[in-house]
């Protein structure tokens, strides 16, 4: 799930409806981010207040990442980090599931978990023109980092990756899916056969 609500339809019909008939047997849920559109909701405390409300009928365990509209397109970066801590931050937390999620220090929006011999890294990686190249820069230097002790100390726990964050793999995120050390390279050399949603 992503890239909603961003309309009045799709946050007082559709996206309430989605949640509600989510099958019994799904074992989690996770949002990819833009919980809002920017361009029409000017980052407004009611529209992170009112897609947490949605987000929050959910009976399965739901974690939520960060998109661009959550943050970066704000006019101030500052506040989008604000509001989408307050209102989604460490969503799971209220749920008592057993899923055993490591949060990532300072990167603490993002998480990793093993469950069913499968290694589920979720990232704070934002589509769109990022607001600050070097905070995007570090940020994705350190989950390369994080990424790498995960898999060294875990390696024969999993047998599959699966990616889940905002962003697409293009130009603005070369520094994270390209070069001798990013996370193409990474996977190829583990071995691990991996998808990204």
């Amino acid at each position: 799930m992503a890239d909603a609500p961003y309309t009045d339809n799709e946050r007082y019909n559709l996206m309430p409806r989605h949640i509600e008939e989510l099958d019994d047997d799904v074992e989690f849920l996770v949002h990819l981010g833009d919980l809002s559109w920017a361009k029409v909701d000017k980052c407004r405390e009611g529209a992170y207040d009112e897609a947490s409300t949605i987000m929050k009928k959910s009976r399965i365990p739901t974690f939520i990442l960060p998109g661009d509209n959550d943050i970066n397109d704000c006019n101030s970066m500052t506040h989008g980090e604000e509001m989408w801590t307050k209102y989604f931050a460490s969503f799971d937390k209220q749920y008592d599931h057993s899923l055993n999620v490591t949060r990532w220090g300072k990167l603490n929006e993002s998480f990793s978990f093993i469950h069913k011999e499968v290694l589920y890294l979720g990232l704070n990686i934002i589509g769109g023109r990022p607001a600050s190249n070097s905070e995007k820069s570090f940020r994705h230097s350190q989950h390369l980092e994080r990424i790498r002790t995960i898999m060294n100390d875990h390696l024969d726990d999993f047998k599959v990756v699966v990616l889940l964050g905002h962003a697409e793999p293009t130009a603005f995120h070369s520094d994270f899916f390209g070069g001798d050390s990013g996370f193409i390279s990474i996977m190829e050399e583990m071995g691990k056969p991996t998808i990204h949603f």
